[in-house]
This record gives structure tokens, sequence and C-alpha cells, in this order.
């Protein structure tokens, strides 16, 4: 099954996604809301951004602000869903979708960057060693890779322990593991979205707004 988002990847290596269905879309970070109550209800304004706009709404003063926002589409069971999540309720989501990508670049960055969602939303020690092995390959100098892991895992993946991307064969590799970590992530973040996730929108019912509860 084909998802757009396997374009940021060059297409020889799209097979490694394995027909992987990912959940994150579209994309906005720092939204604000504002709301105010009528006749006992929340009354939200509607996001510019919808229009193609600039994301930060006018203010009035008959409207509360209520914290920035990240927006981006949640697909579950081939359905689209509009979330906003409160970006300090929910940080370690937030933060994690910061470094999901979006677009290309240099694999390496593109790398480096995934793996930083890794680190916020797995602990060190429940992270696979193959992720965190090719991690510090890419970051740090040959010498100042000391732990015998990483070094024996490198040697299973690449034969050795610096990743050289002139051959082809390491870039295969890298570019492996990168599609089974976004996956990894894709999934991680699946999970913690459902365990959120409203009965049903609450933003002019359209948006599900994710949120602590506002007090009144």
């Amino acid at each position: 099954m084909y998802d757009p988002i396997y374009d940021i990847i060059p297409l020889k290596f799209q097979k490694y996604f394995n027909n992987h269905k990912f959940c994150i879309s579209e994309h906005y970070e720092c939204i604000e809301l504002e709301y105010k109550i009528v006749d006992g209800k929340y009354c939200y304004r509607v996001p510019a951004f919808w229009n193609g706009k600039s994301h930060v709404l006018s203010k009035q003063n008959d409207f509360i602000e209520l914290p920035l926002c990240t927006y981006f589409v949640f697909i579950h069971n081939d359905i689209k869903h509009e979330l906003l999540i409160n970006e300090l309720g929910f940080q370690d989501i937030v933060n994690a979708l910061r470094y999901f990508p979006r677009n290309g670049g240099h694999i390496i960055t593109r790398y480096t960057n995934l793996y930083k969602a890794y680190e916020i939303l797995v602990k060190s020690e429940q992270r696979e060693i193959k992720y965190s092995s090719i991690r510090h390959s890419l970051s740090h100098a040959i010498k100042s890779l000391t732990d015998q892991r990483v070094i024996d895992t490198l040697m299973d993946l690449f034969g050795t322990i610096n990743i050289n991307l002139d051959k082809y064969k390491h870039k295969r590799i890298l570019f492996k593991y990168y599609c089974e970590l976004m996956i990894d992530i894709d999934i991680i973040v699946r999970e913690k979205i459902l365990e959120i996730l409203p009965d049903k929108p609450s933003y002019f019912d359209k948006i599900y707004y994710i949120t602590k509860k506002v007090s009144g």
C-alpha cells in the first residue's frame, strides 16, 4: 500500500517500508487557540490555517487564549482524524513529531534527527542497540566508539564500525534501518494517541482537541 510519506525515501529503498501505513500525516506546530464560554459551552475560534493563511489567530478581549497546540492528521483504520494537541500537556508526542521527517535532506542529518524522536519516546534501557549503534557511528569519531556492544552491532550490520556512504551496501543498510526506525516511531506514536484520543471531535465537530481539562 503506497503512502505519500514514502516519497521522502529514494524509490529503490521504499521497499523497506514493507507497505506500512503511517498514522502521521499533515503537521503544523504552534497553533494558537482561543475560546469563550457561551451558554455554558466552549466556543472555539476557527484557526486561520484552515484557509491556508497564518497559523496565528486574531485577538479579541472576549476570548481567552489557550496554550499552544500542534495540529496534525492522525490516520487510524484508514480514517483521517484531525487532532490538536496541547503542547504543554503532551510534550513527548509533540516534541517527537518535530523530528519526524516530512521532507528530504542528507540521510545522516535525517537519521540523527529521527533518532532524537526515538530518544524522546523510548527510555534508554529499552532502545534497540541497532538504532543506537548507527547513530553513534554517524555522530562520533571512530576512535570514540568504545562500547563493545556498539562495536559488535556495527560489525554485524556493516562489517566495520565506520559507515561509508560512498559504498552502496552501507547506504542501502542505513536506509533500511532508517525506514524501520520510522515505522517503530510511528507505531509508538499511534499507541500513545489512541490512549488519549477522545470518543468524538470537540472542536466544531471536526477536530479532536486533546488537552488537560480547562479550568472554568
